[in-house]
Order: C-alpha cells, then structure tokens, then sequence
C-alpha cells in the first residue's frame, strides 16, 4: 500500500468517526438510554388537558433523545404541545448531522448548547439527549435554532400516540372521521413506555373534534 492510498483510508476512517456528528448531541448513542418526559398540553375553546405545565407528576418514557414540540399553526389562544421519546437510528443521526453541514446557518445559537432546534412555519421542535428529561420546558438550556433549513426532515416525531393515550376518546373519534388519512392511522412507536403517578384534568364536551 502506498501512502497516498493510506492518506485516503486514513481520511475516510476520520470522516467515519467525526464527519457525522451533531455538536449539540455529542452525548447520542444509538445505544444509550435516557428517561424522558411525555406530556400533552392541548388547550382549546372545547377541551383543556394541561399535562406538562399542570402536572406534578408526568409520565415518563424511554429512548436515546427526548423532544420537545409546539405546533405554531394552532391560532392564538389555543396551545398543542408535546414532549416525548424518540429512538434516533444512525442514519436519522447522520441526516441532522448533514442537513447541518449544508444549512445556512442558524438564526441564535450557542457552540456549547445542548439542544438543537428546528423552527418551521408550522412547528418548533427540539431535540436533546444529554441527561434524563432533559426536554423539561423549565430548564434554561443553552440551544441552537435553524430556520432555514429542515433538519429534522428525516426524523419522525409520532404525536398521534399522545391523543391516542391522552385523550382516546377524541382519538378514536378522529380515526372514524378520517379513517383513510395516512397521518392519523396507528402507528407503532418507537419509546419504551413507563407510566408513573400521574395528575391531570380534563375536560371534553360532546361537540368536541381534534383537527390533527
């Protein structure tokens, strides 16, 4: 082997190792596990359910990164609100980690945070796996936000188990209204679920219909 040839299997092994990480996820394993909170806050003019504001004992699941996520398209005063598990696959991974080397930046950040963020015209999500529920809304976290570019496109974030556990009822009727609409089908999910005490309250009204 010549060293030319060695340079470049040199250069790809680097490329391997360092090419594909996410600085604000440098914690991330595929293998590495962490608890998580898993709340809804859903607050309209027919139905409040308050379980990550309201809640003195969330649930809590488990994954390798937790997220947080507010849906921006929900007219002001009405709130939809999630937090949650994912299991990040590596090549989840390795596409925030590209769709960041071919962004053009973010809109506020810091080098050192230790949540990523995606803001789109419809919702803002982010992302952590540093330590256990590190996607309580209360922690002042250092963070990086994109705006334009969606690096996140890859990575699915499955908000329909949280209607379908939170509010069933309301699940089922929305599966009877659209039961040909792909995005409301029954999906598996991919956190581990662990209830623990929980203390929420509820109010529904017949009249009521979740618009997802």
């Amino acid at each position: 082997m010549n060293f030319q040839n060695f340079l470049t299997i040199l250069l790809l092994c680097v490329w391997k190792v360092f090419g594909d990480r996410v600085p604000e996820l440098t914690s991330w394993h595929e293998s590495r596990f962490i608890s998580c909170l898993y709340c809804l806050d859903y607050d309209r003019s027919h139905i409040q359910l308050l379980g990550c504001r309201a809640a003195k004992h969330p649930y809590s699941c488990v994954g390798n990164a937790c997220f947080m996520r507010f849906h921006k398209d929900l007219a002001s005063p009405q709130i939809m609100y999630t937090s949650g598990c994912l299991n990040l696959t590596n090549s989840e991974y390795s596409s925030i980690a590209r769709y960041q080397q071919e962004s053009k930046g973010y809109i506020n950040g810091d080098k050192d945070g230790t949540l990523l963020c995606e803001s789109t015209r419809k919702t803002g999500t982010c992302i952590c796996s540093n330590m256990h529920k590190c996607n309580t809304m209360d922690f002042a976290h250092k963070f990086t936000e994109y705006n334009q570019t969606e690096i996140f496109k890859n990575v699915t974030v499955n908000e329909i188990n949280h209607i379908k556990y939170f509010l069933p009822q309301e699940y089922h009727k929305l599966q009877k209204s659209h039961p040909r609409r792909n995005n409301v089908k029954i999906q598996k999910s991919n956190s581990i679920f662990i209830p623990i005490s929980f203390s929420i309250s509820i109010f529904i009204v017949s009249s009521l219909k979740i618009i997802v």
